[in-house]
């Protein structure tokens, strides 16, 4: 006799991203809601998440729904985060980098650690608002965090065209400690039903809007092509890649979902 299919509640995650990046590849040219420059994006007061992007249509590094508006399965929420990503190192205006002022510097970080404090968000369940929160409280959890910086090199007989004029930077980060328990709880768990539609919007405040507005790029990093390491210095062939900058909103809780025969998924809580 067979034994009686049993649903089994599996540690999930719902996430969805906007993007921000000059060059879009592929059935990313199609998305709704990405953008090319920051002036576009910040066009938009209003930003929405969980409503039209899938894995499908986006990729699985961005978004992980499988329908476009609504839950494919029973979830029960347990928390909100918003996490906002950028480059680690500043974006360059011009493939040739022979002075500060040819890069910008700051960016990432005013996107990483200003622009969440001029941001809010809400959280729908159908027609129902369970959250609306600053973003600077609504911390994702997750992410890289770090930063370093380096003084330009010396050298007796610089090539000055080519020569490191630059210090160079790096800084990552996201909205408080990168801890799973540092997300934005909800009271008690929400039971989401299978096929309900559920909505996440990020709303610029006018001082986000202009600031952002006011920015050109995003820009390129400019890095080594694979056949440079064989030319002599500062004749090497360059590539140029465009940087993202993004905000992803994400849900922690689990799903429920049937039982694949003996398989059993990490993390797995077994319910009869």
């Amino acid at each position: 006799m067979n034994a009686p299919v049993m649903n089994v509640a599996e540690s999930y995650s719902l996430y969805d991203t906007v993007i921000v990046c000059s060059q879009l590849f592929g059935k990313e040219k199609s998305i709704n809601g990405w953008y090319t420059t920051f002036v576009d994006f910040a066009s938009d007061e209003k930003h929405t998440f969980f409503k039209s992007r899938t894995t499908g249509n986006s990729h699985l590094a961005y978004c992980n729904m499988d329908s476009a508006d609504n839950v494919d399965f029973v979830f029960k929420a347990f928390s909100l985060g918003v996490r906002f990503f950028a480059p680690i190192s500043p974006d360059t205006i011009n493939t040739i980098i022979v002075s500060p002022t040819d890069m910008n510097e700051n960016l990432p970080a005013l996107w990483l650690f200003d622009l969440p404090k001029h941001c809010g968000i809400d959280f729908r369940v159908q027609q129902d608002v369970i959250v609306e929160n600053a973003c600077l409280a609504t911390p994702p959890g997750y992410g890289p965090r770090g930063g370093g910086g380096a003084q330009p090199s010396q050298d007796d007989n610089p090539d000055p065209d080519f020569s490191n004029q630059t210090s160079w930077k790096v800084v990552t980060g996201t909205n408080g400690e990168p801890c799973i328990d540092n997300r934005f709880p909800f009271p008690k768990p929400i039971s989401i039903a299978r096929n309900t539609s559920i909505e996440a919007n990020i709303y610029l405040s006018g001082y986000a809007r202009y600031l952002i507005g006011a920015i050109s790029g995003p820009d390129i990093w400019v890095l080594p092509a694979e056949e440079s390491d064989s030319q002599p210095g500062g004749q090497g062939d360059y590539i140029t890649m465009s940087t993202r900058y993004g905000i992803q909103v994400s849900l922690y809780g689990y799903r429920e979902v049937q039982q694949r025969g003996q398989y059993h998924a990490p993390g797995a809580i077994q319910e009869g």
